[in-house]
């Protein structure tokens, strides 16, 4: 595998032994890891240096995990973000994902996990692109002119669209897609999961 080949991954964690196990667990797959201790290191680090995903502790010295995702928001950095949070912390994990996080793992993880985690992240953020890309383009009837939908209707329709035209084969469809199957289960969980129940199905996600 060529390095043009690889994903940039940057592990924001303040344990020093912690962030020597993930970076391990990084070197399995298709990843060039770089490793941040706080989050105002961090956010200089992505500000300067090209980054597919992001590997964010909510627990740093210098500042909540949850500021470095919203700083990461509001300079519309283009990278994927999972989480990282202790067991039992569940509702931190919800809030993370309402701020713009793509998932999230629970302390302790094995490495099967995290890179299962990083493939659908990026698959997702990959499909992003493309109905982002799908919609700039689309005419809205009326001269050529561009209709701009909203990302994430754009991308329900696509997956809906899919699983419809593959007679409700979700695993059709998400081949159709060229993602994976549990990022489409994902997303229809999402979907169709009441408010007060989003701890529930995330933890049942991830199981």
């Amino acid at each position: 595998m060529t390095d043009s080949e690889l994903s940039d991954v940057l592990l924001i964690e303040d344990t020093p032994s912690m962030a020597r196990v993930y970076l391990e667990y990084l070197k399995r797959g298709p990843f060039r890891a770089r490793h941040c201790m706080t989050g105002q290191e961090a956010l200089d680090d992505i500000g300067r240096n090209p980054t597919d995903a992001v590997l964010l502790d909510l627990r740093l010295p210098d500042m909540d995990g949850l500021d470095v995702l919203k700083h990461i928001r509001s300079r519309e950095f283009e990278v994927a973000v999972v989480v990282i949070t202790a067991d039992g912390s569940l509702n931190r994990a919800v809030e993370a994902m309402r701020e713009g996080a793509l998932d999230f793992l629970v302390k302790p993880f094995n490495a099967d996990r995290l890179l299962i985690t990083l493939g659908n992240v990026l698959e997702r953020r990959r499909l992003n692109s493309m109905v982002e890309s799908l919609s700039s383009h689309a005419g809205d009837g009326n001269g050529g002119k561009p209709q701009i939908l909203p990302l994430h209707i754009t991308e329900r329709n696509a997956i809906e669209q899919a699983i419809q035209a593959c007679d409700g084969n979700v695993v059709r469809a998400a081949a159709l897609l060229q993602i994976s199957a549990s990022t489409v289960y994902r997303k229809l969980a999402h979907w169709h999961e009441p408010p007060n129940g989003e701890a529930t199905a995330l933890t049942e996600m991830h199981a």
